[in-house]
């Protein structure tokens, strides 16, 4: 199962997206605070000199003035100051602090002019509408009151228009100026920064292939989503779709093909969806579909069978084209889960358990998956230990040869006795080993016993002695280490390549890569077999046989156990024998259980026969007896 984001990730607990602009905007941002500092400043000295008696302008200490002259440019500078610093707070995202404070600034500027003459108002008749408009409006409406003011300074101040001292004008003037200035700078670095972000955040919460949101932004809406039904009493469905054989197509017609693919997906899902819906793609082959407003199971079995649909039809490529299907777990709140962690995970594990029972199907969350996930969690931590304490042997399974019915060949099996659950499945935990990088381990462990029992019985049995070691396609992808390792390790213990066969599945061909044949092709030239393995089952491996060097082909177990004189079993059987053959391969049937089965094998030419007619996976003291002394019904008749 695929691993989950921790807490602050995607699964609806993320921080919301906290994006600067970049430094050259950031550089920008500092000159224009410079700039209102300044302007600020400039204001404090020219209210200052406009009521003083250096100028001529007041006539402090008259029943006119006010009472305390001194207060009004302390009042006038430290308003400009405040508004300056609440500027500061606008441009890091704050609207409306701004927009209210800003109506309370305005009457303190006022009764800073009042602290001033009559005569002293000609700047702050132009300021004060000024300032105003920055705070409220765009800029062409801040240039167009400023204007305004101007003209209401010229008509309503006699001292401007009998030009008795033009200082009064031109401070106004360039203070607008400046403050218009400063609007323009503001308004395009705030549209720009805005702007950034803007494409900044988009970028992080979209898929950079299909377009989609991403796992980012997934986690973020499903949280939204919850938040909105739990207050309407209403469900949200989270299906966890995934692509079935993906694999082989990104790998068989290429990546560029691949992503085509996936592309297309998406658009499907896209269009599949209704009003409302959500979709994103959650990784990989993966995506997940939101749905709202569910009052029952019946929305989501409709839209999982409207996708899947969908998924099936083929995906065109020129003249080439690709047949996938998909499997989708779904999960419901507040049945399945409550929070988007536990949604997310119910669906997954959910899909989990549709790719089990064959794919190209929905399944629901149940109490039974979260317990058989709860156990294979537990089974993989049981098993690490186990590695580290000795507790995986190693059975073996005598190999016979039908024509003359000696044992020299015997396959090595992984066997796990649990210390307080008892003996557990290879199908059990081999597909945990897989999932959690442990088979590499585990192989290797395999590998190691088989070699150092091969040559115990290549000394007191039969010099000819073979032990065939099975792979999983998942050691396959770590790299070509093992080339190396496997011959390498059987030099030092002085055997041949001959003495351990290599037994791999007939999915393994369908990975048509240059490294899975380089592989063999390796392992082939330092003298180690290669079975294949299951041979008949699930994929048409018929096209591959001749690419791979193969040395010995199993039929697998479910066409032996329908063995019956002139039955269909048995055509195919002869078929596979007479194919292998012509290949130059011998052919191993398994599941071997009654005298018929071995005799119908014998006529029909197979070479070896393996299953409990003989023995069951032993270890390898209690194989000996039979090693030495064959089973009378061991021996062709």
């Amino acid at each position: 199962m695929k691993p989950l984001p921790g807490p602050d990730t995607s699964r609806g607990t993320d921080p919301p997206l906290h994006l600067e602009p970049t430094e050259a905007l950031a550089f920008q941002w500092r000159m224009t605070r410079g700039m209102l500092i300044a302007i600020s400043a400039l204001g404090v000295v020219v209210t200052g000199l406009t009521t003083s008696d250096a100028l001529g302008w007041t006539q402090l200490g008259t029943a006119d003035s006010f009472a305390y002259p001194s207060l009004g440019p302390a009042i006038v500078g430290a308003t400009t100051l405040a508004f300056t610093v609440l500027v500061e707070f606008h441009r890091r995202g704050a609207e409306w602090p701004l927009r209210a404070i800003t109506l309370v600034l305005v009457p303190m500027l006022v009764a800073g002019a009042r602290g001033a003459s009559f005569h002293a108002s000609v700047p702050q008749v132009v300021w004060i509408p000024t300032l105003l408009a920055y705070a409220l409006t765009t800029q062409r409406w801040s240039l167009f009151i400023a204007a305004v003011s101007v003209g209401t300074a010229v008509l309503t101040q006699p001292e401007v228009r009998r030009l008795e001292s033009p200082v009064p004008l031109i401070v106004s003037v360039l203070i607008v100026a400046i403050l218009a200035t400063s609007r323009a700078i503001h308004d395009k670095l705030h549209g720009d920064a805005r702007a950034h972000v803007a494409h900044v955040a988009r970028l992080a919460a979209t898929d950079d292939l299909t377009d989609l949101p991403n796992r980012r932004a997934l986690g973020a809406r499903l949280e939204t989503l919850l938040e909105q039904a739990r207050r309407r009493g209403e469900g949200v469905a989270v299906l966890f779709v995934g692509l079935d054989g993906f694999t082989a197509v990104n790998e068989t017609l290429g990546h560029a093909k691949g992503d085509r693919v996936l592309i297309e997906a998406g658009a499907r899902l896209r269009a599949c969806a209704d009003d409302g819906d959500f979709v994103a793609r959650f990784g990989g082959d993966e995506f997940v579909v939101l749905l709202t407003g569910l009052r029952d199971r019946a929305r989501i079995d409709e839209m999982a069978a409207r996708i899947l649909a969908s998924l099936a039809r083929p995906y065109l490529f020129g003249e080439e084209q690709a047949f996938l299907s998909g499997s989708i777990g779904a999960a419901q709140s507040p049945t399945d889960g409550a929070l988007a962690t536990d949604l997310l995970r119910a669906a997954d594990q959910a899909l989990a358990a549709a790719k089990e029972s064959g794919r190209n199907r929905f399944t629901h969350f149940n109490a039974r998956l979260q317990e058989d996930a709860e156990q294979r969690t537990r089974l993989a931590h049981d098993l690490r230990a186990a590695l580290a304490n000795g507790e995986i042997t190693v059975h073996y399974q005598p190999i016979v040869e039908l024509a003359t019915g000696a044992i020299h060949k015997a396959e090595a099996l992984a066997r796990w006795k649990h210390p307080t659950r008892g003996w557990i499945s290879p199908a059990i935990f081999i597909p945990i080993a897989e999932s959690t990088g442990l088979i590499h381990d585990l192989g290797d462990q395999i590998f190691r016993e088989a070699v150092e029992q091969v040559a115990r019985w290549r000394a007191a049995h039969s010099p000819r002695f073979q032990i065939s070691v099975n792979r999983s396609p998942a050691q396959f992808r770590v790299g070509g280490g093992d080339r190396i390792f496997w011959p390498r390790h059987l030099e030092e213990r002085g055997l041949a390549g001959d003495s351990i066969v290599l037994e791999i599945t007939e999915g393994l061909l369908l990975d048509d890569t240059r490294g899975v044949l380089e592989h063999l092709e390796a392992l082939r030239d330092a003298g180690i077999g290669v079975s294949l393995d299951d041979f008949g089952t699930g994929y048409s491996a018929l096209a591959y046989l001749h690419k791979y060097p193969i040395d010995y082909v199993k039929i697998d177990q479910s066409f032996v156990r329908a063995l019956a004189p002139a039955s269909k079993h048995l055509a195919l059987c002869k078929a596979i024998v007479h194919m292998a053959h012509e290949l130059g391969m011998k052919v191993v049937a398994e599941g071997v259980e009654t005298p018929e089965q071995r005799a119908l094998l014998h006529a029909a030419g197979c070479d070896y026969a393996q299953g409990y007619l003989y023995a069951r996976p032993l270890p390898a003291a209690d194989l000996e007896p039979l090693l030495a002394s064959p089973p009378s019904h061991a021996v062709a008749s």
